[in-house]
């Protein structure tokens, strides 16, 4: 993790140095696991050198990929003799691990062992059998394991990874050569051949007799019969034992009596059904004499909060955390654990709120932990994929593919988030008085109603539609929500009692992708499956405006301010000006060379601005029907675009990862702004005009004042 950034550090020093050397001191040993952060703290003071480069070496592993580096590196201590003493942690393939790093190494007590070559991949409890002619066998010489068990006595941590021995002798093999071990963490380990032999046995009679180790860790992918082999070699052996296997493989752990040393227990998990019943089963039967410390590590994978949201739907999947809660409990020292890897640090509170409703007891006592990410910044986890301002222009709301709705300030501030649906937010509607939001989730047949003004309370589900809802909108007099279906129908419900008033239905089975009301409420355009349409809404009648068929999302068209004219986007590259009125075409502007992602009017509707794939805006003049401007710089499909409410600036969103604001005026562009790391997906402004939002396909969500960005205006 990087405190300081390069410039500031660089300024301090510059001026004064008033800070005491012992604390600048513990903050580069702080920085210990930060590579880029050391080489900065080495480059910017000689006098920092030092210290920075014993921790890089101390505390950064070496990666040793081919045999030119091994001898690179070899070279290297030899001419850096002060060096050789720092380096603690290796990692190397086998056919490169020469036995010259042991000697040139003193200090060296971790090593890592991997294979690129070999890649396992799990399919039940038979699948060293099944895969195991696709391996590449690790043969290490005789005369190499001599080497490593003469020099390698210091070696105190070893790490096998992705290997496929040709034997169990050879596996045997590797641990007596480093025979002083105390940790052995073993992932994906495959035994080409089941043939047993004598040798195998005066092996591991000398392992039992030599063997000091204390930690054993058998992480995913290792054959089962090595797992059989590694419990019976280390039962009375070893103190710490972490576990990440099928529940199968945990039959061979049946003994637990045997296990006289073992004092903490860690077993890996998903947050799977039937995952969560086997570590249940497999606990209630292992109780080792000296056992005290028992931790379950629940490891999500892709499923993030959604994983967790899905198992508030079913009872089975409740009873089977209440039953792995209880089972904790039996020991001493119960723990759950539970990871993410996409996890953002700012998130741990969400994420234990919302777990512990399924662990309650665990949670009471401190013993429900949310291991916290990498990540600092502060959004999503996944890409947003709904952005909407309150009419106030006090908030922002922001949906996202990991199932999670955040309010934000206009000065980028949490103000609330949670886990709204079990699956991704398709959707967000604000009320006109700021207070209410309406969500869709992902194959849901019902919307949610939340009351902000209550901690994002559930007001109210609502449901009817026959398939999946797929959108939301709320009438700019407030007492309308419609929502837009699978089902073919526009359904219009009653914001005040969430009573049905009236479904809209298309002519054809189709599905309605996304819904818009007029400014005067009087008009919904709609867009489906096969193209536009545009709804009375209090007859109910139905204007199909344009035909098109869509293999994904398109926008529904855009109102003008007056009601009058309706504008929509196409996948030829064309943008369409229709009367509402009357339902005639007036205008079809086609300059743009590729699909058309984006349209709106100007806040007088003289013009519209149209956003397209093939990298461009334009600005249109309604009422001549010719083009004024095209806006070009982007270097990625440009996916959004908005007028600012004043109509002086426009703002286009890119997967080029920039923010560009433009005068409609000229067409020059006022700023870039590029700290997204990743495609810009949805822009806005406030309605008042005092910010300029965006957010992008890693959840990341940036608001900026316009204050600042015109201050030379």
């Amino acid at each position: 993790m990087s405190f300081f950034p390069h410039t500031f550090l660089h300024t301090r020093l510059a001026m004064s140095l008033v800070l005491p050397w012992e604390v600048i001191e513990r903050v580069i040993d702080h920085c210990s696991d930060d590579v880029r952060t050391l080489k900065s703290f080495s480059l910017t003071c000689h006098q920092l050198t030092p210290r920075s480069v014993s921790t890089l070496f101390a505390h950064v592993g070496l990666r040793v990929e081919s045999r030119d580096q091994v001898l690179k590196l070899c070279d290297f201590l030899q001419g850096k003799p002060r060096l050789r003493s720092l380096v603690r942690s290796i990692t190397v393939s086998p056919a490169h691990f020469a036995a010259s790093l042991l000697y040139l190494l003193p200090n060296l007590s971790d090593v890592a062992i991997i294979s690129r070559e070999s890649t396992l991949r799990r399919s039940g409890s038979n699948q060293a059998t099944n895969e195991r002619e696709g391996y590449t066998p690790v043969i290490l010489h005789s005369s190499s394991l001599n080497c490593y068990h003469r020099l390698g006595t210091h070696i105190r941590h070893l790490r096998l990874f992705h290997l496929a021995f040709p034997t169990y002798l050879a596996f045997s093999r590797v641990l007596v050569a480093f025979v002083n071990i105390r940790e052995l963490i073993c992932g994906h380990i495959a035994v080409r051949s089941n043939v047993t032999t004598a040798p195998l046995d005066l092996v591991n009679e000398r392992l039992r007799g030599r063997l000091q180790l204390r930690s054993l860790t058998m992480d995913s992918g290792v054959d089962d019969a090595i797992v059989a082999f590694l419990s019976e070699l280390t039962q009375t052996l070893v103190g710490d034992l972490v576990l990440a296997m099928e529940p199968a493989q945990l039959e061979s752990f049946s003994r637990p009596w045997d296990w006289t040393r073992l004092q903490s227990l860690t077993l890996k998990f998903t947050f799977e059904t039937e995952a969560v019943q086997g570590i249940s089963a497999f606990l209630k039967g292992f109780h080792p004499p000296n056992l005290q410390e028992v931790t379950g590590h629940l490891c999500s994978v892709e499923g993030g909060l959604r994983e967790i949201k899905r198992f508030q739907k079913d009872r089975s999947k409740l009873d089977a955390c209440m039953e792995l809660e209880n089972t904790l409990l039996r020991f001493p020292q119960p723990r759950l654990l539970v990871s993410f890897a996409s996890h953002r640090y700012c998130r741990k509170q969400l994420w234990t709120r919302e777990l512990e409703d399924r662990f309650p007891i665990l949670h009471n006592r401190n013993a429900l932990v949310v291991d916290s990410g990498p990540s600092i910044a502060v959004g999503h986890e996944k890409a947003v994929t709904s952005f909407v301002y309150s009419a106030d222009s006090t908030c922002i709301a922001t949906g996202s593919l990991d199932s999670t709705i955040i309010i934000w300030s206009f000065e980028g501030l949490v103000l609330q988030e949670w886990a709204a649906h079990t699956g991704s937010v398709l959707s967000l509607a604000f009320s006109p008085n700021s207070r209410y939001l309406a969500s869709v989730g992902s194959n849901s047949l019902n919307f949610v109603v939340w009351d902000l003004g209550r901690g994002a309370h559930k007001l109210a589900t609502v449901e009817g539609h026959a398939e999946s809802i797929e959108c939301c909108v709320w009438s700019p007099d407030g007492t309308t929500i419609a929502s837009g279906s699978w089902d073919a129908t526009v359904r219009l419900w009653d914001a005040g009692t969430f009573q049905l008033r009236h479904s809209l239905k298309l002519h054809s089975a189709e599905r309605i992708w996304d819904i818009r009301f007029s400014p005067d409420g009087r008009w919904l355009a709609s867009r489906g499956g096969q193209g536009s349409y545009t709804w009375n809404v209090a007859s109910g009648a139905m204007r199909k405006t344009l035909q098109e068929r869509a293999e994904g999302r398109l926008a529904a068209g855009v109102f003008n301010p007056e009601s009058t004219r309706l504008a929509e986007v196409s996948r030829s590259g064309a943008v369409h000006i229709w009367d509402v009125q009357t339902g005639r075409r007036l205008f079809a502007f086609k300059e743009h060379t590729d699909a058309v992602v984006d349209a709106t009017f100007s806040p007088d509707g003289r013009l519209v601005l149209s956003a397209s794939k093939d990298k461009t805006l334009r600005l249109w003049d309604v009422t001549g029907g010719v083009m004024i401007l095209s806006l070009k710089g982007h270097t990625g499909r440009v996916t959004a675009a908005c007028f600012s409410p004043c109509g002086e600036y426009v703002a286009s969103a890119s997967l080029d990862k920039t923010v560009r604001l433009w005068r409609t005026g000229n067409g020059s562009c006022v700023a870039t702004f590029s700290e997204h790391e990743s495609g810009v997906t949805h822009i806005a402004f406030a309605l008042n005009g005092r910010t300029l939002s965006s957010g992008d396909s890693d959840g990341t969500v940036f608001i900026r004042r316009m204050s600042d960005v015109l201050r030379d205006e």
